[in-house]
C-alpha cells in the first residue's frame, strides 16, 4: 500500500513538474498561430521551427509590430518585400492586411522560401533576410562568405550574424516542443501569452514614464 502512494506520488509530482515546466516555457518561448504556421510551412515545404524561431527573433509574436524601419507584424516585412511577393505570386496583399496573423506568416513563410531557392542556403537566406537579399549577394561576390565556420565569424554585420545564430538556437527549443507527444491545453496557453503580453505592455509604460521623469 505504502509503495503504491509513494508511486502515485512520484506520478503526480512528475505530471507537476511536467505542467510548470511547460508554463514557463510557453511565457518566455512563445507560440501562437501554431495551426496557420504549421499548415503554411507545409505548403511551402520549410520546417514549422524555423518558422516559429524567426517570428520569435522578429516579432516575438506581436502581430501589431511595428519597428523602428517600419517592417510590419509578426515576421517584420518590409513594404517593398510585400509588393515583391505580391507581385510574383499573384498574391493580393495589403498594408492593412499584412497585420492579420495568417496572410503575414503567408507571406513571410513563402519569402524566406524564396530565399532559400534563391541562395540555396538557410543560413544565407537568413542573413538575406535580415540583411537584405543584395547584401549578402555583394558579401558572395567579393569573396567574404567563402569560409563560413559554424559561428559565422566570416559575416560582415555583426547584427545579422548573431540573427542567424538566435535563430538556430531558438530553432533547437521549437523543435522539441513541436515534437512533444504531450502538450499543455490550449487555454492554458492563450493564458500565458495573455499574461506575457500585459507584462510587456507595463514594462513599456513603466520605462516611458520613467523616461520622462529623467528628461
Amino acid at each position: 500500500m505504502r509503495k503504491l502512494r509513494s508511486l502515485i506520488k512520484l506520478v503526480l509530482w512528475l505530471l507537476c513538474i511536467f505542467v510548470v515546466a511547460n508554463l514557463v516555457l510557453t511565457y518566455y518561448l512563445p507560440l501562437e498561430y501554431e495551426d496557420e504556421i504549421q499548415r503554411i510551412a507545409k505548403e511551402n515545404h520549410v520546417d514549422p521551427a524555423l518558422i516559429c524561431a524567426l517570428i520569435k527573433t522578429e516579432s516575438s509574436f506581436n502581430k501589431d509590430a511595428i519597428s523602428s524601419k517600419h517592417a510590419l507584424g509578426l515576421t517584420q516585412l518590409m513594404p517593398s518585400t510585400i509588393q515583391y511577393i505580391s507581385e510574383k505570386y499573384d498574391i493580393p496583399v495589403t498594408i492593412q492586411s499584412v497585420f492579420e496573423p495568417e496572410t503575414n506568416i503567408r507571406v513571410g513563410v513563402m519569402y524566406l522560401k524564396d530565399l532559400m531557392d534563391r541562395f540555396g542556403d538557410e543560413d544565407l537566406a537568413l542573413m538575406a533576410y535580415n540583411a537584405g537579399p543584395s547584401v549578402v549577394r555583394r558579401w558572395i561576390e567579393e569573396g567574404k562568405l567563402l569560409h563560413l565556420d559554424a559561428e559565422l565569424q566570416a559575416v560582415p554585420y555583426p547584427e545579422t550574424r548573431n540573427y542567424v545564430l538566435k535563430i538556430r538556437k531558438t530553432r533547437e527549443y521549437y523543435d522539441k516542443y513541436l515534437r512533444q507527444p504531450y502538450r499543455i491545453p490550449k487555454e492554458f496557453k492563450r493564458l500565458m501569452h495573455q499574461l506575457r503580453h500585459e507584462s510587456q505592455d507595463v514594462l513599456k509604460k513603466a520605462k516611458e514614464k520613467l523616461g520622462e521623469n529623467l528628461f
